[in-house]
């Protein structure tokens, strides 16, 4: 092999191991938007105002769409629309008018909201 052929050849491979050892970290380290609201979403006192059924079942459990009032310390209680599936022996604990915890993540693309008791957030 030429010199300049092998000292080519040796950048390209540097260059593409520098990129792969900083791409690839944050790549694996993906968390989804539900980790993402448990982990860094602020916590909050939401009360349920409607609970429907959709009819749907994942993992043998409950899908339920809940509409509730979320309460923040600092600001102005909001309403929002959580579709999320319960365990069918916490299912009596959501009914109209009872009190949970969310946990509230707000980024560019909203507001995300997860609800503790539930399959996302047990």
């Amino acid at each position: 092999m030429e010199p300049l052929t092998l000292i080519l050849s040796c950048i390209g491979l540097l260059i593409f191991f520098a990129v792969i050892a900083i791409v690839l970290p944050r790549v694996l380290n993906k968390k989804t938007i539900t980790e993402q609201t448990i982990l860094e979403g602020y916590s909050a006192r939401a009360t349920i105002i409607s609970i429907t059924p959709t009819g749907q079942y994942s993992s043998g459990q409950p899908e339920i769409l809940l509409v509730v009032k979320i309460e923040r310390p600092t600001a102005l209680p909001f309403q929002a629309t959580v579709k999320t599936t319960v365990y069918t022996m916490n299912l009596p604990k959501f009914q109209e008018g009872t009190k949970v915890h969310v946990k509230v993540f707000e980024d560019r693309k909203g507001k995300h909201i997860v609800v503790k008791g539930t399959l996302d957030y047990p």
